[in-house]
């Protein structure tokens, strides 16, 4: 497909993604806890739709997955305790591996065995490396379990996008890569809560870069796809 020529509904519901998410961030502001709860859902529920409006196809389904389990994240955390944290925190994990998976199948056809062998010896030193960190401020083995995967897979599409895109397989996945950034930003907010205790302005930017990274990543991913099509 040619990118200059998405569906009119692909900017539609991105605007209404873009709408709904700026007034999330501004009833976060507003500690406006009830109205959030309504509009919470409804902005990745846009961003959704956009994707399903550009085309709905089996080759996009990893795509499809890492959003709505990203929906089903953003409904756990509103809520409190451990166990709402974590099953939160799970939904995210999946989000990001079938994100990952997405960027692999879109490039499978130029990865040979290196790639493969040099993504699982990075991923699993990022899992090493983020061990000590997480379960120093979880005290939980099952937490810091669950969070060490999430931190080690989100840097591994980072380091693949990066990878890509030097080796010249899109021109595109520059802005998955900025939307991985955005996403680092957000996930520090709350490390900075866990350690140092919760502030408000964290929550405000958390949610910010939050919603800047799944746009970027929607669409990265979406002019990433169309480029091969």
């Amino acid at each position: 497909m040619n990118n200059a020529l998405f569906p009119v509904g692909v900017y539609v519901f991105f605007g209404l993604f873009f709408l709904s998410s700026i007034g999330e961030v501004i009833l976060t502001g507003l500690k406006l806890k009830i109205p959030r709860m309504v509009v919470k859902p409804i902005c990745l529920i846009f961003l959704l739709a956009m994707l399903f409006c550009y085309a709905i196809t089996w080759e996009l389904l990893p795509l499809y997955l890492a959003l709505v389990f990203g929906l089903a994240g953003d409904v756990f955390l509103m809520g409190k305790g451990k166990k709402v944290f974590l099953s939160g925190g799970i939904c995210f994990l999946l989000g990001h591996v079938f994100y990952l998976l997405m960027l692999g199948w879109m490039y499978r056809s130029s990865l040979n065995w290196v790639w493969y062998v040099a993504g699982v010896a990075i991923w699993l030193l990022l899992q090493l490396s983020g061990h000590f960190v997480w379960y120093r401020l979880s005290k939980s083995h099952l937490l810091s379990g669950v969070w060490m995967f999430y931190f080690a897979t989100l840097m591994m599409i980072f380091v693949s996008a990066s990878s890509f895109m030097i080796a010249g397989f899109g021109p595109w996945l520059f802005l998955i890569a900025i939307g991985l950034v955005f996403f680092m930003i957000s996930d520090t907010m709350i490390a900075v809560n866990a350690v140092f205790g919760h502030k408000h302005i964290n929550d405000i930017v958390l949610i910010a870069t939050y919603y800047v990274a799944q746009g970027f990543l929607a669409w990265g991913y979406l002019l990433s796809f169309g480029t091969l099509s």
